[in-house]
Order: structure tokens, then sequence, then C-alpha cells
């Protein structure tokens, strides 16, 4: 509350798509919503759920800092650009309906865009959480060029719903495209013409981790149109026109179509790995023998990974 006893302007609005998610959504809610370390808004925005998701926000409705919509599907880009044409905030932070928000993660993200005015796009690291249990931690980049190259090489180094992102940023870049899968990779490139991109060294957000996501139904989708973001970066950096998807597949040559392909098949056998119960030690062995042979520049780089953690 502010000194005159009215509600505090929100600096942080959280925008929170959801699409069928009826079981984790109100824990996701919740976990920002308790974190009064700055004032927020959340703004959810149902994508035309046919489960009970819409019931299971009822409990927040009474919210003065919630702001609930529930329309016919449209997207994930959509609706986040819907959500956040409707908020002021001078900050725009992520989350999405099945993971959990560490208490503290805003006021972090906050303290880091104003002790950097140079950056844009703040994230952190993470837990990768299976059936409630967490699996391993990330560790992603924290400085600008290290995030940049890693984006450029097709590898993770920011996770969607746990970024801040500075609200000027986003409408100088326009938001997201809308092209589908990838939107973030897309943005995140783009913010990082504008402005620099980091991530704080600590964990502020357990990511649900599960097959029914988009990444692991439609692999090959996402990697066609991370090296469609990734191209579009690099024409943009010359004074080129950018492709649009259509015009990108066309112009994909043999080589790159079997890196697709490849990067697609080693990750969709990773992440089955992840989701295989620990007591099947040899599935589980057999599956990361796959993802790696696969494409063995990233079975190197989660070698590296776990070299350094130790």
């Amino acid at each position: 509350m502010a000194d005159d006893g009215t509600a505090a302007r929100p600096a942080v609005a959280v925008v929170l798509p959801a699409f069928n998610a009826e079981h984790t959504i109100a824990a996701a809610a919740r976990s920002v919503l308790v974190d009064d370390s700055v004032a927020v808004e959340l703004l959810i925005v149902d994508d035309g759920s046919t489960d009970g998701t819409l019931a299971a926000l009822g409990g927040f409705a009474e919210d003065p800092r919630v702001t609930i919509v529930s329309r016919p599907n449209r997207g994930l880009a959509a609706s986040l650009n819907e959500a956040i044409a409707a908020t002021t905030a001078p900050y725009v932070a992520r989350m999405d309906a099945d993971d959990v928000s560490v208490p503290g993660r805003f006021r972090a993200q906050v303290d880091h865009l104003e002790a950097h005015p140079e950056v844009v796009l703040v994230g952190g690291q993470i837990r990768r959480v299976v059936d409630g249990v967490a699996e391993s931690a990330s560790s992603f980049p924290q400085d600008h060029d290290a995030i940049v190259a890693a984006l450029l090489r097709g590898q993770h180094a920011m996770c969607h719903p746990a970024v801040m992102i500075r609200r000027a940023a986003l409408d100088t870049v326009g938001g997201y495209w809308s092209y589908g899968v990838a939107e973030d990779w897309d943005l995140f490139l783009r913010l990082s013409e504008v402005g620099d991109l980091a991530n704080v060294d600590h964990h502020v957000l357990d990511y649900s981790f599960h097959g029914g996501g988009i990444n692991a139904s439609s692999m090959r989708r996402v990697r066609t149109n991370i090296a469609l973001a990734v191209a579009n970066y690099r024409r943009r950096a010359t004074g080129r026109p950018e492709f649009d998807p259509q015009t990108y597949a066309d112009h994909l040559d043999a080589l790159e179509k079997f890196k697709i392909r490849a990067e697609s098949v080693s990750l969709g056998l990773y992440r089955r790995s992840m989701l295989t119960d620990g007591s099947r030690r040899a599935t589980k062995t057999v599956l990361l023998a796959g993802a790696a042979l696969s494409w063995p520049p990233f079975a190197i780089r989660r070698l590296a990974q776990t070299a350094r953690a130790s």
C-alpha cells in the first residue's frame, strides 16, 4: 500500500497465459502474489481452455492486483501481446501456468535493472522439476555477450517464464512475433539489439519439465523457428530484409535441414530421459546415449556444464 492507504502503483506486471492448466494455475498465481517484495499486478489470459482452468482461478478474482481475461484460443504470442498492452507498469515479468516463482525473484530482478540501466532483459537460474522433484539446476551465462553467443548457437541461455523486461524496450522492438513457437528466442535476440541481456546468478523459478509441452511434442518446429530467429538476427545486422517462415524454409540447404533434424532428435531423446523414472537407469542411459550420438555438440555442452558445476 502507498502511504495514503491507496494501492501502490505496480512496478511489475506479471503476464501469465494459461491453456488447460487447471491443476497447476492456482499454485503458479499464488507464487506471484505471495511475493510482496515489490508491488505487482498479475495479468492472466485464459487462452481458450477446455478444462477447469477458469474455475481454478475463482479464488483470485477478488484480488485487486489480479486481472483475468478468458476468450477463445489465439496462441501464446497473441496472449502475451494482449496482456502487455493492458499494462503501463515499467517492468514486465513472464510466468507460465505450470511453474512456481521463488520469493524475492521480482525484487532481485527489479534491483538488477535499476542498478544496470543498460540491461533491458534479465532472467535468472532455474530448477528443473519433474513430478514435483527437482532434477537439475541451470547454469545459464550471466553476461550479455555470453548469452547472445549461446542463443546464436541454438543453446538455451535464458528461461522464458523467468525473465523480466523493461516495458520501454518491449515497445521499441514491437513485442512477440506471430510465427508461433520460439517467440521467446526471437524476442531475446531483438531485445539484444537495443540493450544488454543478463541473468542473475541465483535461483528464481521452479520450471516444470513434462512431456506435454510444445518443446517435447513439436521439437522440429521449435528448432526450425529458432534457426529462423537466428537467421533474421543476422540479416538485420547486415541490413537485409527478414525471412518469413516459408521463405526461410525455401532457402534451407541440405546441411541446415540435417542440423535441425539432428538437434530435434537429440533434444527429444534428452527430454525423454529427463522424464524417465530414476529407477529405470538402463533406459535413461540408452536415451542419453542416443541424444549424444544424434547431435554430439549438445552432449559436449552438457558435459562441460556438469564439469563446471562439480
